[in-house]
């Protein structure tokens, strides 16, 4: 399928332009208003470049204004950033949910292909920027929150990114979905179902059915690797953690909160133990006050994009 994309003049300023990106969102939600692809891209118009930071928002409303900071500071520097609008936010949002709330429901079927969907829009808007030669060295990952999460899958199945910061994250839906305060909405819905082989889950299962994930963690050398493997439920087939060794050998920054009520401590653990090659930071902040780091985290992002 040939994707056509469209561009426009969204905000120009001295030294820098952002440009609206959008192009029909290859897999299908049946949602019109969700399945257009949207991405900014903060484009310096002076100097050279030879990478592109890539901004992946959190989960929820007002998570994609506050970051604006991070594409405003690099490209008055000369270093392009995309934004892409995730699926179910923003201008993507669809009627009767909150941003990001589709996200948040126990049809697994239904969950797979929404990440499928934020994970292959991504990689077109990165198809699109090296068809524009913006590609020179691959591209860095900036990812927070449920960003974090896309952005683990995404690196996992991308080696155009070179390396990454991962704010406010982590991965193994054992510890997300029974210890986050943002997933309470998915243990109250499965109280309702009795079919736990199909949907719904209790704690006890959950933590049975995950009791071999470190053992199947270690047989996944490539992409390939996932395909061959029969999960024990469908959930592994977008949980980070799964996709978590693919990156190995890149150099990977984690980001924790040590008062983060979204992501437990143990989720964020278990992704520095997947990714052998990452280093992890602790700071002391909660899950939303980390956007007081912003100077922080522009500096740690700087020094991925300088080592190439």
């Amino acid at each position: 399928m040939e994707v056509k994309f469209k561009e426009e003049n969204f905000k120009t300023f001295t030294d820098y332009k952002i440009i609206r990106i959008t192009s029909d969102s290859v897999i299908k939600s049946n949602f019109k208003e969700n399945d257009i692809n949207i991405a900014y891209l903060f484009f310096p118009t002076r100097g050279s470049f030879d990478r592109v930071i890539i901004l992946l928002h959190g989960m929820g409303e007002r998570n994609v204004r506050h970051l604006e900071y991070f594409g405003h500071r690099f490209a008055k520097i000369g270093i392009p950033l995309l934004t892409p609008i995730l699926p179910f936010h923003n201008e993507r949002r669809i009627k009767g949910y909150k941003d990001g709330e589709k996200f948040l429901i126990d049809d697994l079927e239904d969950t797979i292909r929404d990440y499928r969907q934020a994970i292959i829009d991504i990689r077109e808007n990165l198809n699109y920027l090296e068809s524009k030669g913006l590609d020179k060295s691959g591209f860095t990952l900036l990812g927070f929150s449920f960003g974090g999460m896309i952005g683990t899958i995404l690196m996992g199945v991308e080696e155009r990114i070179k390396n990454g910061l991962l704010a406010v994250t982590g991965g193994n839906f054992e510890y997300i979905t029974w210890k986050s305060i943002a997933t309470k909405v998915i243990r109250q819905k499965y109280k309702t179902h009795t079919n736990y082989e199909t949907y719904g889950c209790t704690y006890e299962k959950c933590a049975e059915i995950h009791k071999d994930y470190w053992e199947i963690l270690k047989k996944i050398k490539n992409l390939s690797d996932i395909d061959r493997i029969k999960f024990k439920k469908e959930c592994f087939l977008f949980d980070p953690l799964t996709f978590a060794p693919l990156i190995n050998g890149r150099k990977v920054i984690l980001v924790r909160a040590i008062f983060d009520e979204i992501f437990p401590k143990e989720s964020t653990l278990a992704l520095k133990k997947a990714i052998n090659t990452s280093t992890l930071i602790n700071l002391l902040s909660d899950h939303y006050l980390i956007i007081a780091y912003r100077r922080f985290l522009f500096n740690k992002v700087y020094e991925l994009v300088k080592e190439g």
